[in-house]
């Protein structure tokens, strides 16, 4: 998958904003997945927001890892034990994991 839309290239976007300040690539597995989960949700909640009248969206506090036992955990790290995510750039590896997030929804 590609992130073809305007909505999940904007997606693509706010996790790669979210990991590049960090040394991505020295992540477990879970680790990366859980701040990948971070991103999508607070980007889908801006996205929301933005539709409701009179709603205004503030400066984000400090973010924090999604939860250890959200269910759609399994399938990202699934996906990263079983390939070179590594050797991928930030945003390849996010469009990958967009797609991951995709199939589990």
């Amino acid at each position: 998958m590609n992130a073809n839309s305007p909505r999940d290239k904007s997606r693509v976007a706010a996790i790669c904003a979210m990991l590049a300040p960090y040394s991505w690539r020295k992540f477990t597995p879970e680790w990366l997945a859980r701040w990948v989960l971070t991103a999508h949700d607070r980007h889908d909640l801006a996205d929301f927001l933005g539709t409701v009248s009179g709603a205004e969206i503030g400066p984000w506090s400090q973010p924090r890892p999604a939860d250890a036992f959200d269910p759609r955990l399994p399938a990202l790290v699934e996906f990263l034990a079983s390939n070179r995510w590594p050797q991928l750039s930030l945003p390849a590896l996010c469009d990958r994991l967009l797609a991951v997030l995709h199939k589990t929804a």
